[in-house]
């Protein structure tokens, strides 16, 4: 996907009903809008996850809607949803509104952490910067993995086409090119993903210019590894890669902002772009992961290719 920024926005069809979620950095729906763009509801929230907003607000409408808190599903004791029942996080049922699960965590705690050693707690008691995707673990959404980004561009160098693109910017004296791990959506998105079924907005890939004094000197390309292992239609991530490489190549070539999002037209997920990425997938590998491997290294050994577990947090 060629854009400028991404963002963590989810669909449902419920009853033919459309909703459109928008997520917080946690991926806690806080704004709900219909297919025209409407506002159905809006949730506030006090840390712990408590329902804070106002029953009685014209935007404020308290719905039946039972993803909430991170995107778990709570368990509504009215169709109005004016209470602040359980929320179903899977191993466990979680109150917010005394922040504590009402089972016991597994495992031991850690002297380096002294919140791990409290049972019934919930993301060490720093809810704004963890969440607790299933009631076992927590996860940090600034977790960079620069190993799984070198796995797909292993796998995508095993592929003729992949590899040509690849060697392409390798062999370019003067085009910098930066591959990353970010999570450009939030844990909860990708939960609250799982469970409507579907990944539409969600952004496995995402490729920007770096301009310096106004000339464009390479790309960025950033992949949500995390994101494409859970979720993702090809989990190889080949097909992300590749897709991204796409956009690469254009802007190696010079070509316009215009032209490179063309790439993504209609959609990221039927454009040109995507195209290449499914053929790339669909190649047989036609190098060992041993040579390809190699490959990659050699092109790392340049000063103009670089992986960074640098990662952007969820928003």
């Amino acid at each position: 996907m060629f854009s400028p920024r991404a963002a963590d926005a989810l669909a449902a069809n419920p009853s033919a009903i459309v909703r459109h979620y928008t997520l917080d950095h946690l991926g806690t729906p806080r704004l709900l809008t219909d297919e025209r763009g409407a506002a159905a509801s809006q949730h506030t929230y006090f840390p712990y996850g408590e329902e804070a907003t106002n029953p009685f607000s014209d935007n404020g409408t308290q719905t039946s809607e039972i993803h909430r808190f991170t995107g778990h599903e709570r368990d509504l004791l009215d169709l109005a949803g004016t209470q602040d029942d359980l929320d179903y996080m899977h191993a466990r049922y979680y109150s917010g509104g005394v922040g504590r699960f009402l089972a016991v965590d597994v495992g031991n705690g850690r002297a380096s952490a002294p919140q791990s050693w409290n049972r019934y707690g919930y993301a060490l008691q720093n809810p704004l910067h963890y969440i607790d995707p299933n009631g076992k673990w927590i996860e940090v959404a600034t977790d960079g993995n620069a190993r799984a980004v070198k796995d797909m561009l292993v796998r995508t160098a095993m592929r003729p086409s992949g590899r040509g693109r690849l060697a392409k910017v390798a062999s370019d004296p003067g085009f910098l090119a930066r591959y990353k791990d970010s999570r450009m959506n939030s844990a909860g998105a990708i939960l609250l993903a799982l469970k409507v079924g579907t990944s539409v907005n969600v952004i496995f890939g995402q490729t920007t210019p770096i301009v310096t004094n106004g000339v464009v000197k390479g790309a960025t390309v950033e992949l949500d590894t995390s994101a494409i292992a859970r979720i993702g239609r090809d989990k190889s991530g080949v097909t992300t890669t590749a897709h991204e490489q796409y956009h690469v190549s254009d802007i190696q070539a010079g070509k316009t902002s215009a032209a490179v999002g063309a790439g993504d037209l209609p959609t990221s997920a039927t454009g040109p772009a995507e195209e290449f990425g499914q053929a790339v997938a669909a190649e047989k590998p036609d190098i060992s992961k041993k040579e390809a491997t190699k490959l990659v290294e050699e092109w790392l050994k340049q000063p103009l290719v670089k992986i960074t577990s640098e990662a952007k947090p969820g928003s």
